[in-house]
Protein backbone atom coordinates (compact mmCIF):
# COMPACT_ATOMS: atom_id res chain seq x y z
CA UNK A 1 0.00 0.00 0.00
CA UNK A 2 0.95 3.40 -0.87
CA UNK A 3 1.26 5.96 1.90
CA UNK A 4 0.75 9.72 1.54
CA UNK A 5 0.43 12.81 3.42
CA UNK A 6 0.34 16.64 2.24
CA UNK A 7 3.21 18.94 2.66
CA UNK A 8 1.17 21.18 4.79
CA UNK A 9 1.04 18.29 7.58
CA UNK A 10 4.12 17.14 7.06
CA UNK A 11 5.58 20.55 7.71
CA UNK A 12 2.90 20.57 11.16
CA UNK A 13 4.39 17.34 12.25
CA UNK A 14 8.33 18.37 12.15
CA UNK A 15 7.29 21.62 13.13
CA UNK A 16 5.65 20.43 16.45
CA UNK A 17 8.82 18.11 16.87
CA UNK A 18 11.11 21.12 16.67
CA UNK A 19 8.92 23.03 19.23
CA UNK A 20 9.22 19.87 21.90
CA UNK A 21 12.69 20.14 21.35
CA UNK A 22 14.81 19.39 23.86
CA UNK A 23 12.24 16.85 25.12
CA UNK A 24 10.72 13.84 22.83
CA UNK A 25 7.38 15.15 20.79
CA UNK A 26 4.69 12.94 19.81
CA UNK A 27 1.38 12.87 18.23
CA UNK A 28 -1.01 10.71 16.07
CA UNK A 29 -2.29 10.34 12.59
CA UNK A 30 -5.54 10.64 11.47
CA UNK A 31 -7.35 9.10 8.27
CA UNK A 32 -9.67 6.69 6.82
CA UNK A 33 -10.35 3.00 6.91
CA UNK A 34 -11.01 0.53 4.05
CA UNK A 35 -14.00 -2.10 3.75
CA UNK A 36 -11.40 -4.54 5.92
CA UNK A 37 -10.90 -1.73 8.94
CA UNK A 38 -6.98 -0.84 7.70
CA UNK A 39 -6.14 2.35 6.74
CA UNK A 40 -6.14 3.68 3.37
CA UNK A 41 -2.98 4.90 3.63
CA UNK A 42 -3.84 8.65 3.62
CA UNK A 43 -2.80 10.49 6.58
CA UNK A 44 -5.45 13.24 6.56
CA UNK A 45 -5.06 14.88 10.06
CA UNK A 46 -1.64 15.37 12.10
CA UNK A 47 -2.78 15.82 15.64
CA UNK A 48 0.29 16.87 17.90
CA UNK A 49 -0.07 15.56 21.41
CA UNK A 50 2.05 15.83 24.72
CA UNK A 51 4.34 13.57 25.65
CA UNK A 52 3.29 12.11 29.38
CA UNK A 53 6.79 11.20 30.08
CA UNK A 54 8.42 14.45 29.60
CA UNK A 55 11.82 13.20 28.52
CA UNK A 56 14.41 13.77 25.69
CA UNK A 57 15.08 9.83 25.51
CA UNK A 58 11.46 8.49 25.64
CA UNK A 59 7.95 9.09 24.53
CA UNK A 60 4.14 8.13 25.53
CA UNK A 61 1.11 9.59 23.91
CA UNK A 62 -1.11 11.68 27.14
CA UNK A 63 -4.23 10.01 28.10
CA UNK A 64 -6.08 12.42 27.55
CA UNK A 65 -4.94 14.11 24.21
CA UNK A 66 -5.29 10.43 23.41
CA UNK A 67 -8.85 10.70 23.99
CA UNK A 68 -9.64 14.21 22.63
CA UNK A 69 -7.84 12.76 19.41
CA UNK A 70 -10.11 9.90 19.11
CA UNK A 71 -13.28 12.05 19.60
CA UNK A 72 -12.01 14.98 16.70
CA UNK A 73 -11.64 11.69 14.37
CA UNK A 74 -14.78 10.52 15.04
CA UNK A 75 -16.27 13.73 14.91
CA UNK A 76 -14.77 13.66 10.84
CA UNK A 77 -15.27 10.44 9.87
CA UNK A 78 -11.43 9.21 10.44
CA UNK A 79 -9.68 6.91 13.21
CA UNK A 80 -6.30 7.04 14.68
CA UNK A 81 -3.92 5.42 11.71
CA UNK A 82 -0.61 5.64 13.53
CA UNK A 83 1.67 8.16 15.50
CA UNK A 84 4.78 10.26 15.15
CA UNK A 85 7.72 11.30 17.57
CA UNK A 86 11.12 12.93 17.66
CA UNK A 87 14.79 11.36 18.20
CA UNK A 88 16.41 14.10 20.09
CA UNK A 89 19.84 12.20 19.89
CA UNK A 90 19.77 9.08 17.40
CA UNK A 91 18.47 8.53 14.12
CA UNK A 92 14.92 8.74 12.29
CA UNK A 93 14.55 4.78 12.97
CA UNK A 94 12.57 3.29 15.93
CA UNK A 95 14.71 1.98 18.57
CA UNK A 96 14.22 -1.34 20.49
CA UNK A 97 11.79 0.14 22.76
CA UNK A 98 10.15 2.22 19.76
CA UNK A 99 9.78 -1.39 18.36
CA UNK A 100 8.38 -3.05 21.51
CA UNK A 101 5.69 -0.22 21.92
CA UNK A 102 4.00 -0.39 18.50
CA UNK A 103 0.58 -1.04 19.79
CA UNK A 104 -0.78 -2.09 15.87
CA UNK A 105 0.73 -3.65 12.40
CA UNK A 106 -1.24 -1.51 10.46
CA UNK A 107 -0.40 1.90 11.60
CA UNK A 108 2.43 4.40 9.95
CA UNK A 109 4.97 5.19 12.57
CA UNK A 110 7.21 8.33 11.75
CA UNK A 111 10.12 9.50 13.78
CA UNK A 112 11.70 13.00 13.06
CA UNK A 113 15.47 13.00 14.12
CA UNK A 114 16.22 16.46 15.56
CA UNK A 115 20.57 15.53 16.00
CA UNK A 116 21.34 16.84 13.23
CA UNK A 117 21.20 20.31 11.65
CA UNK A 118 19.17 19.18 9.24
CA UNK A 119 15.87 17.28 10.04
CA UNK A 120 15.26 13.81 8.87
CA UNK A 121 11.67 12.24 8.90
CA UNK A 122 11.44 8.54 8.10
CA UNK A 123 8.09 6.46 7.88
CA UNK A 124 7.39 2.81 9.09
CA UNK A 125 4.93 0.14 10.02
CA UNK A 126 6.23 -2.43 12.49
CA UNK A 127 4.58 -6.02 12.36
CA UNK A 128 5.50 -8.36 15.16
CA UNK A 129 8.83 -6.43 15.79
CA UNK A 130 10.18 -6.58 12.12
CA UNK A 131 10.64 -3.01 11.34
CA UNK A 132 9.32 -2.25 7.38
CA UNK A 133 10.32 1.40 6.02
CA UNK A 134 7.72 3.15 4.23
CA UNK A 135 7.89 5.42 1.33
CA UNK A 136 5.54 7.60 1.89
CA UNK A 137 4.61 10.61 -0.93
CA UNK A 138 4.33 14.18 0.08
CA UNK A 139 1.39 15.52 -1.77
CA UNK A 140 0.03 18.88 -2.28
CA UNK A 141 -3.77 19.62 -1.56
Amino acid sequence: MAWTISQESHKKMVHACIDGFPLEACGLFLGSLDHDGKPTGEISFVYPANNSEQSARIYSINTRDMFEATRFADENGWEIIGAYHSHTHTQAYPSPTDIEKAVDPNWCYAIVSLSKEKVESNFFQIINGEVKELDVELVIP
